[in-house]
Formats: C-alpha cells, sequence, structure tokens
C-alpha cells in the first residue's frame, strides 16, 4: 500500500522533495511527474527530487509500487497546482417496472458536517426539474441512444462536487465517468442559441492527436472573481459617488443600490456568482487552507459588478485575515483565484482591479501567472481607476462611471460567449489541444485571440 506523506496543497514551482510511505511488501517505487518517469527507489527511504519548473502550472504525480516479484502493487496520484476536491459525488440510477432507469439519487461524501444548499442536473446537457436530491425524476429517452447524466452539488463552506454517468445504447448497464470541465470560447461571428452536442464536438478536442470523448458541452451559471488593490479604494469610492452627481438626493439616504447598479454595470444574471479575494495573506488560514482568503457570494444583495466594485469592501475586518496595513501579494492572490475559478467548473472570470503604482510583494511574478490563468482556461481582466499601463499590461480604464459600465459590458459579452466542455476522463488542461476544425469557431477561455463581434 502506498500513501503520499508530501501533499502540495499550496500553488508551487521550483524544486521539491517528495515522500511516499509503503509497506513492507513494497521493493521498488516509481514516481512519474506528468506520465515522464522523475526517480526510481529500490529500498527506504522512500523520497524523490523533482523539479516543477520555474513557473506555475498544473501537474500530476504518480507513485507505483511493485513487490519483488516484478508484480504491481498499488498506484497512488494526485494533482498539483490544481482544484482539490473536498466532497465527492455519484449518481445512482433507478430503474423502473419496464426496466429503465426511471430516476436518479445522488449521494456525496464531504469532509466534516456540511448541508447541501443547492443541485443541479443535467441529462444530455439539457437540465431537469427537481427538488429532492433522492429523487431525481428523469424523463423518456431513447434506450437505443447513449445518454449523459451528469450533477453539480452546491454545499456549504462554498464547496462543490460533481458526478456523471453514462447509460443506454451499447453500455448494458450504467458506467461511471471521470470528469475534466474545460472552459472554451465561441469565436466565430453567429453566436448558436444552443450548445453543441456531444455528437458534434466529437472530434474537437485531442490528446497526443487522438479525439477525447466528450460527455456534454454545457452553459452554466459564471463564476467571477475579483481582486483590488488597496490603493484604488478611495478612487473607487468616489466613482460610486460620481455616478450621482448632479442629482437631487432621496428623503433619508442616497439612491436605492437597485439604481446605482444599473448606472454602474450590472453584467450578473440569475444564478451568477461574484466573489472578493483579498490579496492580503491570511497566515492563521481557515479550515479549508486558503491562504487568501475569499468573501461568500455577493451578486445575490448586489445585483451589480460595478455595485460590488464601489461599495463593497474586499477584505474581511482587521484581525480576521492578517494585518490590513500588511503589504498585499497581487500576483500571488491572482493564481489563487485563478483555482478558484475553476473549482466549480462553471463560466468564469477573474478581473483584477490595480494602480499602476500598486505595490506588489508577491513570490510570482505578474507575467508568469497570466501564464498560468492562460493554461487554466481561466480570462484575466485588468481595470484601473485611473488607466494606463501596469505590471500586468496594459488596463481598461474604469476611471468614470460610462468606462465602467462599457467594461461590464464588454466582461458581460465574453462571458456569454463561453461554454463549459465537459471530457471524459482525468486531463490536465494543458494535455488537451484543439483540432483544426474546431479552431474555425471556438479558442480557449483565457486565450487572447479573437473574441467576435
Amino acid at each position: 500500500m502506498l500513501t503520499w506523506v508530501t501533499l502540495f496543497l499550496a500553488l508551487v514551482a521550483g524544486s521539491h522533495q517528495v515522500a511516499v510511505s509503503a509497506d513492507q511488501s513494497v521493493a521498488r517505487i516509481e514516481l512519474l511527474l506528468d506520465g515522464r518517469s522523475v526517480g526510481v527507489r529500490e529500498a527506504p527511504p522512500w523520497t524523490f527530487d523533482i523539479d516543477l519548473g520555474r513557473r506555475l502550472a498544473p501537474h500530476r504525480l504518480e507513485a507505483v509500487a511493485w513487490d519483488a516479484d516484478g508484480t504491481e502493487r498499488s498506484r497512488i496520484q494526485q494533482t498539483v497546482n490544481l482544484p482539490r476536491p473536498q466532497a465527492e459525488a455519484r449518481i445512482a440510477l433507478e430503474e423502473g417496472r419496464d426496466g429503465r432507469y426511471r430516476s436518479a439519487r445522488l449521494v456525496w461524501d464531504v469532509v466534516g458536517d456540511l448541508g447541501l444548499e443547492g443541485f443541479r442536473v443535467l441529462l444530455d446537457g439539457e437540465p431537469i426539474a427537481a427538488e429532492d436530491p433522492d429523487h431525481v425524476p428523469l424523463p423518456d429517452y431513447d434506450p437505443d441512444s447513449i445518454h449523459h447524466l451528469a450533477a453539480e452539488l452546491e454545499l456549504e463552506d462554498e464547496l462543490t462536487a460533481h458526478a456523471a454517468v453514462t447509460f443506454g445504447g451499447r453500455f448494458s448497464g450504467s458506467t461511471e465517468s471521470d470528469l475534466t470541465p474545460l472552459a472554451v470560447r465561441w469565436i466565430a461571428k453567429e453566436l448558436p442559441s444552443e450548445p453543441p452536442s456531444p455528437e458534434m464536438a466529437a472530434a474537437w478536442f485531442l490528446h497526443d492527436g487522438e479525439p477525447v470523448r466528450v460527455f456534454t458541452v454545457d452553459r452554466p451559471p459564471v463564476d467571477v472573481l475579483i481582486l483590488r488593490s488597496r490603493t484604488t479604494e478611495p478612487r473607487l469610492a468616489r466613482l460610486g459617488s460620481d455616478a450621482w452627481k448632479g442629482e437631487t438626493p432621496r428623503v433619508g439616504g442616497g439612491p436605492p443600490p437597485s439604481e446605482v447598479a444599473e448606472r454602474l454595470g450590472v453584467g450578473l444574471e440569475t444564478e451568477d456568482r461574484l466573489r472578493f479575494v483579498c490579496p492580503i495573506p491570511n497566515w492563521t488560514a481557515d479550515r479549508s487552507g486558503a491562504l487568501f482568503p475569499a468573501t461568500g457570494d455577493v451578486a445575490e444583495s448586489t445585483g451589480s459588478l460595478g455595485f460590488a466594485l464601489t461599495h463593497l469592501a474586499a477584505c474581511p475586518p482587521r484581525g480576521e485575515a492578517g494585518d490590513r496595513a500588511e503589504p498585499e501579494r497581487l500576483a500571488d492572490a491572482v493564481a489563487a483565484a485563478g483555482v478558484l475559478a475553476t473549482a466549480r467548473g462553471r463560466r468564469r472570470a477573474v478581473v483584477l482591479v490595480v494602480h499602476p503604482h500598486a505595490r506588489d510583494t508577491s513570490q510570482n511574478l505578474p507575467g508568469p501567472v497570466k501564464g498560468y490563468l492562460e493554461t487554466l482556461r481561466v480570462p484575466l481582466r485588468v481595470w484601473s481607476p485611473v488607466g494606463g499601463h501596469t505590471h500586468w499590461g496594459r488596463s481598461v480604464g474604469i476611471g468614470k462611471p460610462k468606462r465602467l459600465r462599457r467594461a461590464v459590458h464588454d466582461l458581460r459579452r465574453d462571458l456569454d460567449r463561453q461554454w463549459v466542455v465537459w471530457l471524459e476522463g482525468r486531463w490536465l488542461p494543458q494535455e488537451i489541444e484543439l483540432s483544426d476544425e474546431a479552431r474555425r469557431f471556438f479558442g480557449w477561455a483565457g486565450d487572447d485571440g479573437p473574441r467576435g463581434p
């Protein structure tokens, strides 16, 4: 039996030592990094030196153990610089009297005593109306065709779990699927009203030149992560006030949030999520281990990205997440936000609002972090209340209400052109390529290529 002694819970690059533990039956252990052997040991201690490269990137570590006769005894793996699931889910299909599957039951395991807050079930990419996770009625289906049932469960503490199962057609029963969600962006001029079917997309995604099976193509809600440098806060507060210059104040206070939201750009829809990530490290980290704490969803209370940006606090009160006088680590926090943006398998974006002269004490530089988010297929938007060039490149100026509205509109347009493709199997994002045919229609979310009309 093999067990990881070294777990990579934070974002890492460079050289590291990896250790595993094994029982007495193990005579040899090989360590593989992204499928390539990086060391073999034939006696304890079972430690290996690895090089993850100078820049942040997703990786897969795998350890394989053999006994003295050369028989494989155990194999374990962990991913590095990717979301680590704290919850797992399964779908149990239930047959009716006619032998067809008539309903499904969602089952989940989670670290800690956390309850279910909501769930979503899709059959062949189409949502199914359901209120009880113990009984999800299935609509009529053609038993001679292959069907894909997927579920997303939202748990307390911002946790999610995904499950998928394939049935019908050549399957006499049902087969559970490991899935990898990747975000794509439609670049062709005309945006279809419906996502392409798995059959249509069958040859669009390649690994080593061979097609990877597409489970489904989905248009889920949006998850937007916002970071804001401390130096932008006074200007953003004034920006919120500027939206109402020349207006007669309302009796009893300022304008209602809904009207402010409209003037600063809404950019959100029902079920979209909007969260802040604090760029000040939380050295006492909560039980999820997050070094850069994220707020809960603020979209429901504001309805507007612009309103949240100009009116809400980005970091917890002093003392709850480090000292607000501490230097910010913007690049490191942007990288952490990129991981958060991929965790739910939703359409996604990270928005950094930064002053050109903001001080950054990060371990990572902006350039490599931009490349890391591009690899994760996460779009990064850099805005500034003063505009101009920043360490992240040229920013989008949002110093006036109409400019903020335009920036929010452009972000919304990009999100509307995103889809999430669920591929069968566990893949690193950089292992999957687009076919020449696919490139006629879309690119990866996060690429800096053409963005459609």
